[in-house]
């Protein structure tokens, strides 16, 4: 057997290049939650002071694209506390995924009822 240095060189190299590139990394899931509570918050009023429990974030097709499901409970300030389940789908829509204005709601179901949609996306 031939333990030539430059020829293990050679194989890991072409090994190394027809292995798929790694899918870029897209924002956190923590970014995703955090921008669809904020487009939340702006689109239903008694949400500003509601506590959101934890979620989980699914990537849709087509990329830049998620739904985020979790729960949350409104009317502290009233002492009327229900639970609410949400799906709210939001997309960014440039680059900066730190940037606000790079993000957009689309979708945004509370409790099974839809309460907003954007429409086909443009």
């Amino acid at each position: 057997m031939n333990h030539d240095p430059m020829m293990r060189l050679r194989l890991v190299l072409l090994i190394w290049l027809l292995l798929p590139a790694p899918a870029a990394a897209g924002p956190s899931d923590y970014l995703v939650v955090t921008r669809a509570h904020y487009f939340m918050i702006r689109k239903l009023d008694y949400l500003a002071n509601a506590s959101f429990g934890p979620a989980v974030v699914h990537e849709q097709p087509g990329g830049r694209y998620w739904a985020v499901v979790g729960e949350v409970i409104s009317g502290a300030l009233t002492g009327n506390m229900p639970r609410q389940v949400y799906v709210a789908a939001v997309r960014q829509i440039c680059d900066d995924a730190e940037d606000l204005a790079c993000w957009r709601l689309e979708k945004l179901a509370v409790d099974g009822e839809i309460v907003f949609d954007r429409g086909e996306p443009s």
